[in-house]
């Protein structure tokens, strides 16, 4: 079981790992549906605003300064989830390479530690039923 041992924790690592790389992936996808909603509605404000034949209206001006302002904002967080995506999936990635040459290496000792953990759980079953 000790031999099995690196095997099990860079398994439950790399679950650990996928989670957050789960995490990292719907925060991107947020933010780039944000961002593509934000540049959006500054070009509907803008469209309305020249539509209207507006030559300069302070009231527009500055709502579409707020919007474009919100767009670079939104762009900034797109940009830092997806360097935290990228580096979280590289993280991933490595640690399932490491299972898997783990897995290789330790092969007759992981099979060796599911025996005893498939024992151990059937004989405490059967002492849980009374057997």
């Amino acid at each position: 079981m000790d031999k099995a041992r690196p095997y099990y924790e860079a398994k439950k690592n790399g679950k650990k790992l996928q989670l957050e790389t789960q995490k990292a992936t719907l925060k991107f996808e947020r933010a780039c549906s944000s961002h593509l909603a934000a540049q959006e509605m500054v070009s509907l404000a803008e469209q309305v605003f020249v539509k209207k034949g507006r030559i300069f209206d302070p009231v527009w001006q500055e709502m579409i300064d707020q919007t474009t302002n919100r767009v670079n904002q939104i762009e900034m967080e797109r940009v830092q989830s997806e360097k935290e995506h990228m580096i979280t999936s590289k993280r991933y990635n490595e640690e399932e390479q490491l299972i898997q040459r783990l897995q290789q290496k330790l092969k007759r000792s992981i099979a060796k530690a599911r025996y005893k953990r498939v024992n151990k759980i059937a004989i405490f079953s059967n002492d849980q039923n009374g057997f």
